[in-house]
């Protein structure tokens, strides 16, 4: 029988904070991030016009907040149009001497609306959208692991992990119907080991906890701009496609189920082989 393959994941000091900088509860962290995503939002907001700001004030903004950590990030323009803009690492992959896979996190990187010249980015809420899936790496290193275990050991089961992230997290411009996506994400699931479950579903919960975070964050701070029927239609508009088109809620309240459900049934099998001798 062939030995399973290990992922690890290293996350280099230069992109992370300070261990008692971001220690405490998980309720405690994501009010840090936010803390921290409201300083970034004072600190840039009165040098932005017409929704729009330098990319260089935006990085003194953001080193500002930070400081007195200095953590390793790169800006770059969104390529990929299904987006207005993106946030991940900079990583290296490399296989050791156990025949290991090891992920080294190197920095971080912001995929932003940018003008041609990359001088200006073309929205300040995209990119404080961004600058909150940030903080909420910061302050929860776990948001960083890539959890390639269990399709690097389970082949056969790689298309229906990546259908399933892309169910929940790919396409969001049109809107969702929870009771079809349950079934194909219940039908793609079905046959799976409970760990493969397990390492997937984690996965997705973190990237829409993240995802709800920084839309709360991006929402707040269109709400404080000055006022218009422009405005208000955007506003209505935007609210609109997060009932609509995201259900990030309710997605988040299905996963959770799914792991809670695969956690206990893995706890019972375990219970069963030890009863059993097996």
């Amino acid at each position: 029988m062939m030995r399973n393959s290990i992922v690890q994941n290293k996350i280099l000091p230069e992109i992370r904070l300070p261990f008692d900088t971001v220690k405490g509860s998980v309720l405690k962290r994501q009010k840090m991030a936010k803390n921290y995503t409201e300083k970034l939002y004072n600190s840039l907001n009165p040098f932005c016009k017409d929704g729009t700001c330098e990319v260089g004030q935006f990085k003194t903004s953001l080193d500002k907040v930070i400081a007195p950590s200095k953590i390793n990030y790169f800006i770059a323009p969104e390529l990929n149009e299904s987006y207005n803009g993106s946030m991940g690492t900079i990583s290296k992959l490399r296989i050791n001497e156990d025949n290991n896979f090891v992920i080294t996190h190197l920095a971080y990187k912001f995929m932003l609306p940018l003008d041609d010249n990359c001088d200006y980015i073309l929205s300040k809420f995209t990119a404080l959208h961004e600058a909150r899936h940030f903080f909420d790496r910061l302050f929860n290193p776990k948001y960083n692991i890539n959890r390639l275990s269990s399709g690097v050991n389970n082949p056969e089961y790689r298309d229906s992990i990546e259908t399933i992230h892309q169910l929940f997290l790919g396409d969001i411009a049109k809107p969702v119907k929870m009771q079809e996506l349950k079934q194909k994400v219940s039908s793609l699931a079905a046959g799976m080991p409970n760990s493969v479950k397990i390492d997937t579903f984690q996965s997705i919960k973190y990237r829409l906890q993240s995802e709800i975070n920084a839309y709360k964050d991006e929402l707040k701070f269109f709400s404080k701009e000055k006022w218009s029927l422009a405005n208000i239609n955007s506003m209505l508009k935007f609210l609109v496609f997060l009932k609509e088109n995201c259900k990030f809620g309710a997605k988040l309240k299905f996963v959770k189920k799914i792991i809670k459900d695969s956690i206990n049934n893995e706890r019972l099998k375990l219970k069963i082989y030890s009863v059993s001798g097996i």
